[in-house]
C-alpha cells in the first residue's frame, strides 16, 4: 500500500483515531476477566469466530479470505476454538476433505455474556446514552468495511 500524505490537520486527526481505536480496544479486551463465565478469546479467535457466525457452514478458505488471515494462522486459531467448544468442524458430505464451519451453542453462549458485559463497560464509563453512539458506530463500521475493501483490493491475485 502507497502512503500518501494528507494535509493538515486530517492526517494528525486520522492518526490520532488509530491510536485511540487500538488503545480502547486493548483496555477492553482486558474487562473479560470480570466475568468468569466468559471462555477467554484472543482477538484474532474473536474475529474469525465472528466470521463463523455471520456465516455458519463456511469453509476455512473463506473464513481465512474475509478475516485476513494466512491459512497457517487461521488453522492455529480454528484448532483453538474448537478446543475451547466455539466452533464444531463439520465433514463436508459432498467432499470428505473438506470440512464446514459452524459456531456452536457455547459460543452464542460467549457472545452473548460478552456483549452483556461490553455494554456495562462501557455505560460505566461513558454514561447510558452517550451523544454521538450511533454516529460513531456508523463511522467505525463504514471505516471496517472500507479497511476490508482497501485490503482485498491491495491483495495479490491467486495463482491459477
Amino acid at each position: 500500500m502507497t502512503v500518501t500524505p494528507l494535509t493538515p490537520p486530517t492526517a494528525p486527526a486520522l492518526a490520532d483515531l488509530a491510536f485511540v481505536l487500538l488503545g480502547a480496544a486493548r483496555e477492553l479486551q482486558q474487562h473479560h476477566t470480570h466475568d468468569p463465565g466468559v471462555v477467554e478469546l484472543t482477538a484474532t479467535e474473536i474475529n474469525v469466530l465472528r466470521c463463523i457466525e455471520d456465516r455458519p457452514g463456511t469453509t476455512p478458505a473463506a473464513v481465512a479470505e474475509v478475516a485476513g488471515l494466512q491459512r497457517s494462522n487461521l488453522s492455529a486459531a480454528l484448532r483453538t476454538l474448537v478446543r475451547k467448544g466455539m466452533v464444531e468442524r463439520r465433514p463436508d458430505p459432498a467432499d470428505r476433505r473438506s470440512h464446514s464451519l459452524h459456531p456452536t451453542a457455547a459460543a452464542a453462549e460467549n457472545l452473548t455474556r460478552l456483549r452483556a458485559l461490553w455494554t456495562q463497560v462501557l455505560q460505566d464509563v461513558l454514561g447510558e446514552d452517550p451523544p454521538g453512539l450511533e454516529e460513531a458506530v456508523a463511522l467505525l463500521d463504514r471505516l471496517g468495511s472500507r479497511l476490508v475493501e482497501a485490503r482485498r483490493a491491495a491483495a495479490p491475485a491467486p495463482a491459477e
